[in-house]
C-alpha cells in the first residue's frame, strides 16, 4: 500500500495496481486515474497480498530447490553435467519470486507485479 493510507477512516483503495488511490467510501469513478467502479475493501488487498505473496515465495522456493539439486548432480536432474551460468540462472530467477513474495506478503509492496506486468507489455494506464 502506499504511504498515506494509514488513516482508519479510509476504508478502500483502487484496484488499478499503478493508482492505488485510498477513499472512504467507493467511488464510481476514481479522482486519480479516472477508472470506473473500480474500488474494493483494503483488507481484501491485504488478505489477496498474503496469499500471492506466499504462492511466490514457494514458487520462488521450489526453482531453488531445483537449482540446488541441479548443482548436486542427483539422479533425478535430466542433464548429468549442468554448467555453472545454468545453475546461477535458475538460482536468479528463483530468489527474484521470493523477494518479491516476501515483500508483498508482509510489507504489501507490489513493484514485483508491476515488474511482471511490464515484462509482458503491460503499460501504466
Amino acid at each position: 500500500m502506499k504511504a498515506g493510507t494509514d488513516d482508519p477512516t479510509l476504508k478502500y483503495v483502487c484496484r488499478n495496481l499503478w493508482c492505488r488511490c485510498p477513499a472512504a467510501q467507493p467511488l464510481e469513478k476514481c479522482p486519480r486515474c479516472g477508472l470506473a467502479a473500480n474500488f474494493l475493501l483494503i483488507s481484501r488487498l491485504r488478505k489477496a497480498h498474503i496469499i500471492c505473496g506466499l504462492l511466490l515465495t514457494l514458487g520462488g522456493g521450489v526453482m531453488w530447490c531445483l537449482s540446488f539439486a541441479i548443482l548436486e548432480n542427483n539422479e533425478w536432474t535430466i542433464p548429468k553435467r549442468t554448467p555453472f551460468w545454468a545453475f546461477l540462472l535458475i538460482l536468479g530467477l528463483g530468489g527474484l519470486p521470493i523477494a518479491g513474495g516476501v515483500s508483498l506478503a508482509v510489507f504489501g509492496r507490489e513493484w514485483f507485479m508491476r515488474m511482471i506486468l511490464r515484462c509482458f507489455g503491460w503499460r501504466q494506464a
